[in-house]
């Protein structure tokens, strides 16, 4: 018969194998999504074109080509809103990619970029998403 203390070491031993569904970012080098509860108020300039888009765990990967490519600092940020008119089982959202440059040379460059999914895996495990100049809608 197995004494308190052993009884009691087991359960500990039992709770702390558990895994934990915690999400957490490990993207450090992924540009964070950002929430929008109105995405048509973001202003962009039209100078880029989505390529490819694939999903490996929290990151999202969006390949672009496009002017601008002179300038060092440009940006590429990817903005979500919660589509609540799309019947589905999962959460649904709408993707706007924001690009800001402060030289707008006409050099065509090609690149990929990673977005850090980590705030939409905290509302559901996974669900879709429909980013503006992209085909297809991408599941996460």
């Amino acid at each position: 018969m197995p004494t308190p203390f052993f009884s009691f070491l087991l359960i500990i031993l039992l709770l702390g194998s558990c895994k934990s569904e915690e999400i957490s970012s490990n993207n450090r080098d992924c540009s964070p999504l950002k929430i929008a509860m109105q995405i048509d108020t973001v202003t962009t300039v039209a100078l880029f074109g989505i390529q490819d888009v694939t999903v490996s765990g929290n990151a999202l990967y969006v390949t672009f080509n496009y002017g601008g490519g002179c300038d060092p600092d440009h940006t590429f940020q990817l903005y979500a809103e919660p589509n609540h008119l799309v019947d589905s089982t999962v959460p649904y959202y709408n993707g706007r990619v924001i690009f800001r440059t402060n030289d707008y040379c006409k050099r065509l460059d090609t690149k990929t970029f990673c977005f850090d999914l980590t705030p939409l895996k905290k509302e559901a495990k996974s669900g879709k998403m429909m980013i503006e100049g992209w085909k297809n809608v991408i599941d996460f």
